[in-house]
């Protein structure tokens, strides 16, 4: 078992005035990190699940309700788009 924890950074463009947000997972034992294969359309990640790669998270947009959210649950073992 991987001890490792999710963290974001967000960098905002002042000429284009648009922010964007890269996820990044931290190994906790070693220091490196890496990039977590989503970005700024997620938000509001917690591990949750059978799998230690189990997590539950909000999608920044809903195609159905404007201004929505919409909640999904995925598996980062596998292949992952949000």
């Amino acid at each position: 078992m991987q001890d490792r924890a999710l963290f974001s950074s967000t960098s905002y463009n002042w000429t284009t005035a648009k922010a964007t947000t890269g996820w990044y997972f931290l190994d906790v034992e070693t220091g490196n990190t890496t990039k977590a294969p989503f970005g700024s359309e997620v938000s509001e990640v917690v591990w949750i699940g059978e799998t230690d790669d189990s997590i539950l998270y909000l999608n920044s947009s809903n195609e159905e309700i404007p201004g929505g959210v919409t909640l999904y649950t995925a598996d980062l073992s596998g292949e992952f788009t949000p």
